[in-house]
């Protein structure tokens, strides 16, 4: 490796060329190399355009966007949610003002910070991916490949085969694999 021209001024770094980090133990607010996922969560900012040729995000699934609440964080996570004049609600059962599942497991969210989601100020509603959502009934694994709708509580209610044309603008999601442990659906985003 080329030694690389840097100057360190009152704690800022300058380098002049290629950074390469060799350095494999994790640590709280440092950039290290390794295999292992990232578990802190101390702020990195960069201001300015950033490329990369890919960017992998292997421990959370969907893309979320923040929307103004009247419901608590907490208490409607792994919900199906609904908007009603411009503020998001449980959703009612088999509403047709669906716009999404509140997520926990988001890896990227849009007009939103952490302290509005911790102050309830907004929640993240996964708006592509998959996530986790409460089920009304018992899971079952012969639900795999159908849709949901919004049922009591905001909770997942299975859509009968063949009856999809009954739920128009009812629909969340398609169910791709289920959690018996916790009663949870995994589906993938899909509004209808």
């Amino acid at each position: 490796m080329a030694k690389l021209d840097s100057t360190v001024i009152y704690g800022y770094l300058q380098v002049n060329g290629e950074l390469e980090v060799n350095g494999t133990t994790a640590s709280d607010g440092k950039l290290y190399a390794g295999t292992e996922n990232p578990t802190n969560s101390t702020r990195l900012n960069y201001d300015g355009y950033f490329y990369a040729t890919k960017v992998f995000n292997a421990i959370y699934n969907d893309y979320a966007e923040c929307f103004e609440t009247t419901v608590n964080y907490n208490e409607c996570k792994n919900r199906i949610v609904e908007i009603k004049n411009g503020k998001v609600f449980i959703a009612s059962p088999e509403s047709d003002l669906v716009v999404g599942v509140v997520s926990d497991t988001y890896g990227f969210v849009l007009y939103g910070t952490e302290d509005e989601i911790k102050n309830n100020i907004k929640v993240p509603i996964g708006v592509s991916g998959t996530l986790m959502v409460d089920a009304e009934n018992k899971v079952s694994k012969e639900n795999i490949g159908k849709f949901i709708c919004s049922g009591k509580d905001g909770k997942a209610r299975v859509v009968p085969k063949g009856k999809i044309d009954n739920y128009e603008g009812k629909i969340v999601g398609k169910i791709i694999g289920v959690n018996e442990e916790i009663n949870q659906y995994k589906i993938i985003i899909c509004l209808r």
